[in-house]
């Protein structure tokens, strides 16, 4: 035999070696099809003893499903602001008679009146009342004699405070073709002067329209005399 014949059979059997050790290799792990289910046993048991676990995922698409790692679901319409409870709360948020009272220093000298007999819990009612205010100056330019009968007769303060208000919900304008507005404590003349303004009961109308909940308010230059005594000078002359 030649050597060289001698080396061509040495490079075939080294070759025919290496073939059998692959084939060894495939053969082994085909036989222990196990192996992989073993390596997931520890994440399955991970998953049943409390551990994290993975969002779940769309089969088609293979992204994340957020109702599912978040658990929240599609929301519901009940979730929507419902226009009922939007208007009162809207509602809400505007003062009643009482709170304008309460709020504005400008009216502290009849709140201070409206509160020694009591009246105050009534301008928080339901109306509605539309109430002319008098500014503090006017009240506190009354006459003395007359601050003495409000501060010192409850009957008289009564009849002070109530006319003052009338039922119902009176704007400034509805007053204009009127010549008369029915107080709860009497009637009282409303009067339109030539430059467009309006009196009421010879007070004059600072600021109008002032808008409440249950009413409105006006703020008036000077006090409205007390209609069963304005006849004897009582009042704001």
């Amino acid at each position: 035999m030649h050597q060289n014949d001698l080396l061509n059979i040495i490079v075939l059997s080294c070759a025919l070696s290496l073939i059998g050790c692959g084939d060894d290799a495939h053969t082994e792990t085909s036989s222990n099809p196990g192996t992989a289910s073993e390596n997931a046993a520890p994440q399955a048991e991970s998953v049943a003893g409390g551990g994290e676990i993975a969002p779940s995922t769309d089969g088609e698409t293979g992204q994340v499903d957020d109702s599912a790692q978040t658990g929240l679901g599609e929301t519901s319409d009940e979730s929507a602001l419902d226009p009922e409870d939007t208007e009162s709360d809207m509602e809400s948020a505007v003062p009643d008679i009482a709170e304008i009272l309460e709020g504005d220093p400008r009216f502290s000298e009849v709140l201070e009146l409206v509160n020694i007999i009591g009246l105050l819990d009534a301008m928080r009612g339901p109306g509605p009342f539309t109430v002319f205010v008098p500014v503090n100056d006017a009240v506190l330019s009354l006459p003395d004699s007359t601050m003495e009968r409000v501060r010192g007769e409850t009957a008289f303060l009564h009849q002070f405070i109530l006319a003052h208000v009338a039922e119902g919900d009176h704007s400034a304008d509805s007053l204009l073709d009127r010549n008369a507005i029915e107080m709860i404590g009497g009637e009282v003349e409303i009067e339109l002067m030539s430059d467009g303004d309006v009196r009421i009961g010879g007070a004059d109308v600072l600021e109008a329209d002032i808008q409440a909940r249950n009413g409105r308010v006006h703020a008036l230059g000077q006090v409205i005399p007390v209609p069963s005594d304005s006849a004897h000078g009582d009042g704001s002359e």
